[in-house]
């Protein structure tokens, strides 16, 4: 099973890496390892002892404790023959000879087994685990635990990447001495490395790793920033969006949308942080009379250009933007980053009417203006005394009177008055194309002469 137990950290009773290139943290040491760069389970060096048909340790001394645990990566590149076995490394009382915890492996009619050594009542035992079986060319987080210093509470453990052994957990044993010796050490023609050994008085697990994926546009900080965790390190883990983006949730050995979060690394864990895409309003209105079109209906998102076209009804025009998009260009575009609100003011056209007169008269509106599309105004000729309206002109045609005219733009208008002359009472009109025509003009006045001469002639009867 795994340890559920959290590490209580302390600064480690001793640690090598091997970095140094050396064994100079070792002492004494017998036969001859060796520390070679490669390879290593992290880092450069690594340690090789290699029997050769004889032994190799190294060992450490330190302060007598009751309660102690060690830990090594070690990669097995070969292993005894069939009926052997070989240390790996432990944990024992120096001046006694008593070991409290020892990690083996041995061959059981062919198969490579791991096994823990202990002692009970001045015997070393060796038990054998059928949980895990050990192969080649692979880096192993062996740890073994020693507690010890009691007649009636020893107890002996041994975990393999994090999960202990219970087949072969010993308790209530019986080692009155105390640990101050940790070692490395085969005495089989084998040969093993090691890798970042630890001693200390709390469990130490596996070093782990975190690797953090993204999905979308975003990125992830680490806190602490490492390549490899202690186990029972807490780790922050902190989404910061892309522009334009937002955290949406965890996945992988991490769940949830708490931001930030803690990851506990007890194992090499994979963390992906998922960020969507924003998508943005761009809510267009009108005041007046009057259409705005979009090159795209959207959805909008960061940094989207949008076409904006203003498009007038008849009798109307543009006159401006406002909100967030100013100014008159039509058609303009606006940058979306963030939700957008754009107005279209749009204004009613105003319409001249002109109106002129020739001859003697006048012209009457009912209404004065201002004039719009689609108004209609009613025109009223007048004509002066001895005149009369002869007809409509410009804008306006024929000569009937009042007239109307509708306002679809501009309009000028004209009236043509002409003279009317007064015989016997009577009123006689001179159309204007008879005046604009000399001829015509002519024998009109000959008619006129000869109807007053014929009613001088009757009065004087």
């Amino acid at each position: 099973m795994a340890l559920s137990i959290r590490p209580v950290f302390a600064t480690p009773i001793f640690e090598d890496g091997f970095e140094s290139g050396d064994l100079s943290k070792w002492s004494p040491i017998g036969g001859s390892p060796t520390v070679t760069s490669g390879d290593a389970h992290h880092g450069t060096y690594k340690a090789v002892l290699n029997a050769s048909g004889d032994w190799a340790q190294a060992r450490f001394v330190y302060t007598p404790i009751d309660h102690g645990f060690m830990r090594a990566y070690v990669m097995f590149k070969s292993f005894p023959h069939t009926g052997a076995q070989t240390a790996v490394f432990g944990i024992f009382n120096w001046g006694a000879f008593s070991y409290m915890s020892e990690a083996r492996v041995i061959n059981v009619a062919g198969t490579i087994k791991w096994a823990l050594r202990y002692y009970d009542n001045g015997v070393h035992y060796v038990a054998v685990s059928e949980q895990q079986k050990p192969v080649l060319d692979r880096w192993y987080c062996v740890e073994v635990e020693g507690k010890s210093n009691t007649t009636t509470g020893a107890e002996s453990r041994i975990y393999i990447n994090g999960d202990e052994l219970t087949d072969v957990s010993q308790t209530g044993k019986n080692n009155p001495y105390a640990m101050n010796c940790a070692y490395i050490w085969v005495f089989a023609p084998v040969t093993h490395w090691y890798d970042c050994v630890v001693v200390d008085s709390a469990y130490i697990g596996p070093e782990c790793s975190l690797t953090v994926n993204v999905a979308g546009s975003g990125s992830v900080s680490k806190t602490p920033d490492q390549a490899i965790y202690a186990w029972g390190t807490n780790v922050t883990l902190t989404a910061t969006p892309t522009i334009g983006w937002s955290f949406d949730h965890w996945s992988g050995d991490a769940s949830g949308t708490a931001n930030p979060i803690t990851v506990n690394m007890t194992s090499d864990k994979t963390v992906t942080a998922t960020f969507i895409q924003d998508t943005y309003v761009l809510d267009v209105s009108t005041v007046g009379s009057g259409s705005v079109n979009l090159n795209t209906s959207g959805p909008y998102y960061y940094g989207d250009v949008v076409e904006l076209t203003a498009v007038p009804d008849v009798g109307w025009s543009f006159q401006s933007w406002s909100g967030d998009l100013l100014g008159s260009v039509n058609p303009t575009t606006i940058v979306i980053d963030g939700n957008k609100t754009v107005t279209a003011t749009f204004t009613q056209n105003v319409y001249t009417l002109t109106t002129t007169v020739i001859g003697s008269g006048s012209v009457i509106r009912d209404d004065p203006g201002p004039y719009h599309y689609g108004d209609t105004v009613e025109l009223t000729a007048v004509p002066n005394a001895g005149w009369s309206f002869d007809h409509w002109g410009g804008d306006l045609s024929g000569s009937t009177n009042p007239d109307t005219i509708q306002m679809i733009g501009d309009k000028d208008v004209t009236a043509t008055f002409t003279p009317s002359v007064s015989v016997g009472g009577h009123s006689i009109h001179i159309p204007a194309r008879d005046i604009a025509r000399p001829a015509a003009a002519y024998s009109l006045l000959l008619c006129l002469f000869a109807a007053v001469l014929a009613s001088l002639r009757r009065k004087r009867r």
